[in-house]
């Protein structure tokens, strides 16, 4: 009798505490859901939020043990963790530009703006890739300055009037950018 009341505390308990991976995937999602709520209440947000998200995933990332270069390309669907970060990302990366007020801003300007704010360094390949979905969707426009006698070349970018308009909560929020 005393091994069956054993079993079932022992078995009991397993299911009824959470993981650390169960716990930091259920507050990256509250997180999520909330932010709509906050930003709501702040007309230019400098939330803290992101870096509590970032912080989560980051944990989440370092528990499953491989980098973003151990990870396999896209093979199907994404790592929930992955598609959070991203979407922070490229929300960090609009409210930076528009912080700038429609001006063009170097790209190396705005790498270094984003390990800033999110607390981390991102890959040039990485924001590269965020502007181009960003400039497809038509929230970011991009130039390249080129200064042939001195052979320098530099990258450029700036938000567009559709992605104040994103930021600022007139128009419907997109899934694919983390306000």
């Amino acid at each position: 009798m005393p091994a069956e009341n054993d079993e079932k505390r022992s078995s009991g308990t397993s299911e009824s505490v959470p993981s650390g991976r169960d716990r930091l995937q259920k507050r990256a999602t509250s997180l999520i859901l909330n932010q709509k709520k906050f930003l709501s209440h702040r007309p230019h947000p400098s939330p803290p939020w992101h870096l509590d998200l970032l912080g989560c995933l980051a944990s989440l990332d370092h528990e499953a043990g491989a980098s973003q270069s151990d990870r396999p390309k896209d093979t199907g669907m994404t790592n929930l963790s992955q598609q959070v970060q991203r979407e922070a990302q490229r929300g960090l990366i609009l409210r930076i530009l528009v912080e700038w007020q429609l001006e063009w801003m170097p790209f190396g300007e705005l790498r270094l703006q984003c390990m800033r704010r999110a607390g981390y360094p991102l890959a040039e390949a990485d924001l590269q890739f965020h502007l181009n979905y960003l400039r497809g969707v038509g929230y970011v426009e991009t130039k390249q300055l080129r200064a042939v006698r001195a052979g320098l070349e530099l990258t450029a970018v700036r938000a567009t009037p559709k992605a104040v308009d994103l930021v600022e909560g007139r128009i419907s929020e997109d899934p694919a950018v983390g306000e």
